[in-house]
This record gives structure tokens, C-alpha cells and sequence, in this order.
């Protein structure tokens, strides 16, 4: 294998080789505007180049629709380079071009203020992250410190957002340690995302700590959007400790700060956390109200993110207050928002959410898995789990215990840590479909005009009757076909009928097709 890439090597032009050596500095893949920040003008015409180095299969063409094109080379391919630029003493000029090229892109792409932001500037940090490990790293060896927290702080959204939450604080922390005693704004910064990591790591002690240091920083370079982000993140503090007062009047000042700077999406975040807070103080009407107003502003930017924070948000609101379908519809809504956006620190909150309604309906096995589910993605991301969120967990962690003993517990949470979205999907869909069974009196024929039937299981029986599958009801709902099954048991146990033609005859007869 090796004798083919030298062959293929040789054949190169001189440009191309030079090309084709400096492509080893990156990790991973990479664009064409990152190939000729790396390679610079010794490197020739970087697409003609690159052409060239496709002809020769030494460097692989990844096209996906819609997306800017990306280079990779293959693992055996990428050493036989490394080793040429080693050799060549370009190594280190090649590296601090992929160092500057990538914190430029990763500061591009940082947000300047909390709420929505393109799915887009994610995605393409999330093609770099071995890229901007590596950057991360390079700065290191090199002492650059000022580069180097100025990488780390425009990468903490990422990480946050995409749950490298472990890994974030680790670097995040490092680029701290190393970085001069004097207050800067990319030290406020790193400052900011180092205690916003904390606090959704669960170590409340350090974001407490991280997040007024921070706040002094900011104070002294003197820039009032720093100061606000850095109060953000100490109203999120006392906001989980149930210190509802003193997180209402900073999360108070920080949206009058948004409000008059017209950023309706950093409004609109706030005014979510104020309704948790207000929930907190015993005001469910004005945390509706309050989280309504969010909504209307994400539904207006399209922010489906957000939206979907807002449904578990809504789902929390209304399991408290024994509203059980809405609860079990707002936590199933928000999973696809959330899988949609590729988020990982968010997708997991409804979870102890639908495992708590699973046991109250009777499937603790479907809990268990739920719970799994959340614990591996809680380890996989190093986040924990927000103070509002465990009383679900542990109701439903206890009831299915209960229901299954411990060897029945451990093996369904043992299964739900393999699972993934579609199929937290699947077991939101039967959860749904048993609140709503649960939540309507079984009545027979002529007793109601739909007999008691809930309003998605009259959609099914509409579709039932016009003759569609179940994978078409499935298709037509956003439902799984195991959902559109179980909706279909409990259509014909309310109707008191035992096949598909008599409910269909059902249908017809009410009027419901």
C-alpha cells in the first residue's frame, strides 16, 4: 500500500506535492476554503490541486446535497503525508495556518448573544470537531494563550449545544488555567461558558463561582453585553437552587438588556426561564403566559429548537397540574424539534417526563427503558440533570422498581441505554396513546355519538374507515405503526367490535367519514 501512495506521489506535479503534504495537518476532513488557508501560495491552485490529488486517489470527494463540498484522505494515506511534511520543515507553519483558520471560523460562527441560531454554523463546527481538537491542541504546544482562549470561548456554544459537555469544561478549564491574570474579553467569555457548562454538568459550586468571576471580568473591561451574558448564567444558578426571587430580578435585567437592543430571540429565551421561574413561585398563569409569549417569537423566527424547549417546558406545567394527555402530547412534540437540530443537550428533558406517565398508565417496562435512555445520553454528553426534572425521575424510576423488581428494572434499563431518537419516538407514541385511553371513559355504542372515542383515535377511525394501512395512518399522523395499532385496540374496545369492517360500518353510521 505504501509503494502505491509513493507512486501515486510521484506522479504529482511540484504544487500538488506541496499541496498534498500540507492537507496532513488537518484531522479529519476538510473544505476547500480550508485547504487554501493551509497550503497557502506554495500550494498552487488549491481546487485544480485537489483535482489532481482525486485523479490519484490520494485524497477522497465527499458531496452531500446542499452542502459545501468536503476533501478527507484515508487513514494510511494521511500518515505517508504526515511523514512528507514532516520531513519537508513545514510542519509548523502548516500547523499555525490550521490553527488560525479554524479559530477564525470558530469565532465567525459564535453567537453574541443567547437564543436561536443557525443549525447550519453547528453542523459546520460539528464536520470540524477532530479539526478543532487539533487546533485546540496545537495552541497548546505553541504557548499561544490569547489564541488559545479565544478558541475555546467561541467553541463553548458548540460543544454546549451538540453535548460535549465534558469535554468542554475540560477545555475550557485548561485554556483558564494557562491564560495571564488580566481581564480580557475573550477571558470573559471562556469565563461564560465555563460556568454555563458547569451548571448543566451539574456542579452548581463552580458555575456559582465561574459566573461572578466572569462578571468581574466584565466589569472591568467594561462591556455591558458580557455583563449581561455573565448575569445569564447566575440566574440560571439560583433558578436551579429554587431561588426564584433572585433569579427573577437577573433574569429580570437581562431581558430589559435584550428588549432594548431589539434581539427578540435572547428575549424570548428569557422570557422561558422567567416561566419556570414564576412556576417556581407559584404563579402557573403567569408562567403560561410568559412561556406563550417565547413561543409566539420562536414560531415567528421558525426556531424549532426552541419550540420544542418550550412544549417540555409546557409538558412540565401540565403533568403538575394533572393535565396527563397534554403532558404526554407537549413531551412527545418536542423530540422531533430537537432530533431535528441535531441537539443533544436538550433532547433527552422529556424523557423522565414520559417515563413518569408510562407508570402511571401502566408500562413500567417502557419507563425503565425511558430511564436508561436518559442516564446513557446524560453520560455520554457529561451533563446531569436539571433540578426541575428529578421528581419525574425518581416517581418514575421508583413505580416501575415497584412494578418490575430489581433483575425486571435493570434489564429494561439496561435495553433503553441502546436506544435511540426514532425509537424514543416509538415509545412516546404508545405512552401518548395509553394517556388518552386512560384519560376517556370506556362507553358503549349509543351512548355518545363517538363513544368516548379520544380525538386521535377518531383521526384513526376516520382513517381506518376510508381504507388505509396502518402504515398509511402511521404516515398521515407522524405516528409509529406500533402506536397506530394500539390506537386501533382501543378504537374497537370502546366501540365493543372485534374486527376492522365493523368499526369501518361504525364510521359510516356516526357520520365520521
Amino acid at each position: 500500500m505504501r509503494e502505491a501512495i509513493a507512486w501515486s506521489h510521484d506522479l504529482l506535479a511540484p504544487g500538488e506535492q506541496v499541496l498534498f503534504r500540507r492537507l496532513a495537518a488537518f484531522a479529519g476532513g476538510f473544505t476547500l476554503e480550508a485547504a487554501e488557508a493551509v497550503a497557502g501560495e506554495a500550494g498552487g491552485d488549491a481546487l485544480e490541486g485537489l483535482g489532481a490529488l482525486v485523479d490519484q486517489s490520494l485524497v477522497g470527494r465527499q458531496a452531500d446535497a446542499g452542502r459545501e463540498p468536503r476533501y478527507a484522505m484515508l487513514e494510511t494515506v494521511h500518515e505517508f503525508a504526515l511523514e512528507m511534511l514532516e520531513a519537508s520543515g513545514e510542519a509548523e507553519d502548516a500547523g499555525r495556518r490550521h490553527a488560525a483558520f479554524f479559530l477564525a471560523v470558530a469565532e465567525r460562527l459564535a453567537p453574541a448573544h443567547v437564543g436561536p441560531h443557525p443549525v447550519a454554523w453547528l453542523d459546520r463546527l460539528a464536520a470540524d470537531h477532530d479539526n478543532l481538537r487539533a487546533a485546540f491542541e496545537l495552541l497548546c504546544r505553541a504557548g499561544a494563550a490569547a489564541a488559545r482562549l479565544r478558541l475555546a470561548a467561541a467553541c463553548g456554544w458548540y460543544w454546549f449545544r451538540r453535548g460535549h459537555i465534558g469535554e468542554g469544561r475540560a477545555r475550557l478549564g485548561r485554556a483558564l488555567a494557562l491564560a495571564g491574570p488580566e481581564p480580557t474579553a475573550a477571558k470573559g467569555r471562556a469565563l461564560r461558558w465555563a460556568a454555563e457548562l458547569a451548571l448543566w454538568g451539574d456542579d452548581l459550586p463552580a458555575a456559582a463561582a465561574l459566573g461572578r468571576e466572569g462578571l468581574a471580568v466584565w466589569d472591568a473591561v467594561g462591556d455591558p453585553r458580557g455583563r449581561v451574558l455573565a448575569l445569564h448564567v447566575l440566574a440560571l444558578v439560583e433558578q436551579h437552587h429554587g431561588r426564584w426571587d433572585e433569579a427573577a430580578a437577573l433574569f429580570g435585567e437581562e431581558l430589559a438588556y435584550w428588549r432594548e437592543l431589539g434581539e427578540t430571540g435572547a428575549v424570548g429565551v428569557v422570557l422561558m426561564f422567567l416561566g419556570m421561574v414564576a412556576y417556581g413561585q407559584g404563579d402557573p398563569a403567569r408562567a403560561r403566559a410568559l412561556v406563550d409569549e417565547a413561543v409566539a417569537l420562536f414560531r415567528a423566527a421558525g426556531d424549532r429548537t426552541w419550540l420544542a424547549a418550550m412544549d417540555a417546558y409546557l409538558g412540565l406545567f401540565a403533568a403538575a397540574e394533572g393535565r396527563l394527555p397534554e403532558a404526554a402530547g407537549c413531551y412527545r412534540a418536542c423530540l422531533p424539534g430537537f432530533a431535528a437540530a441535531g441537539d443533544a443537550s436538550f433532547i433527552y428533558t422529556p424523557l423522565p417526563g414520559l417515563a413518569a406517565l408510562a407508570v402511571a398508565v401502566g408500562l413500567p417496562e417502557a419507563a425503565a427503558r425511558l430511564l436508561g435512555a436518559t442516564d446513557a445520553q446524560l453520560q455520554r454528553t457529561g451533563a446531569g440533570l436539571p433540578p426541575f426534572r428529578r421528581p419525574a425521575y425518581e416517581r418514575a424510576e421508583a413505580g416501575a422498581r415497584a412494578a418490575l423488581g430489581e433483575a425486571g428494572f435493570a434489564a429494561a434499563h439496561a435495553a433503553g441505554r441502546g436506544l435511540g431518537p426514532e425509537d424514543w419516538l416509538a415509545e412516546a407514541d404508545r405512552i401518548v396513546a395509553a394517556v388518552e385511553a386512560a384519560a376517556q371513559p370506556v362507553r358503549p355504542p349509543g351512548t355518545g355519538a363517538q363513544a368516548g372515542l379520544t380525538a386521535r383515535e377518531v383521526e384513526v377511525l376516520r382513517l381506518l374507515a376510508a381504507g388505509h394501512s396502518n402504515q398509511d395512518i402511521a404516515d398521515a399522523l407522524f405516528l409509529s405503526v406500533g402506536t397506530v395499532k394500539v390506537h386501533i385496540t382501543h378504537v374497537l374496545a370502546k366501540l365493543g367490535v372485534k374486527s376492522r369492517s365493523a368499526a369501518t360500518d361504525y364510521a359510516h353510521r356516526h357520520g365520521l367519514t
